[in-house]
């Protein structure tokens, strides 16, 4: 007879905040990028409304070629950008949603973003950026400790610093 003993492993879910440092042509870039992306949720929010479509696979056919066009975006935003209006569509079918400017973008690993010890690199509209971090001791240690990079958040705080979340 054999015994076989399974093993439970919680994995935690941690959100690191990470400070960019971009320069000025970086800045334009990643406003550039923060812009074109959301309203490219907008304008997929409205058609979601329009056809009552919220599944992102359905979705991602009546949007995908007029989104890459109309904003510009690569591939990879596009899709990003239609699952982030077919996620809020699930949490509220109620109203048409709208998208701020200045709303987070969202970003994968490791096509939209990777991280090098002191850098961040960004796929933006305008290619890629290699963004110097500034973090210390206990974001370095949280990144050597994990296991994987999930999908990060673009974002500019109210004290007009970009962060990668």
């Amino acid at each position: 007879m054999s015994v076989v003993l399974w093993y439970t492993r919680y994995v935690s879910t941690r959100t690191i905040a990470l400070t960019l440092r971009p320069d000025a042509a970086q800045a334009t870039a990643l406003e550039r990028l923060t812009c074109q992306f959301n309203a490219a949720c907008s304008s997929i929010a409205g058609v979601a409304w329009e056809h009552r479509e919220f599944n992102a696979y359905r979705l991602q056919r009546l949007v995908y070629g007029d989104v890459r066009t109309r904003f510009g975006l690569l591939a990879q935003h596009t899709i990003r950008a239609i699952k982030v209006v077919a996620d809020s569509y699930k949490a509220d079918k109620t109203h048409r949603h709208e998208f701020q400017a200045t709303a987070a973008v969202v970003l994968d690993t490791p096509r939209l973003y990777r991280l090098r010890s002191s850098l961040a690199s960004i796929a933006t509209l305008d290619g890629r950026l290699w963004v110097p971090l500034a973090i210390g001791g206990k974001q370095r240690e949280q990144l050597a400790g994990a296991v994987k990079l999930a999908e990060a958040d673009l974002i500019r705080d109210e004290k007009g610093r970009w962060r990668l979340l």
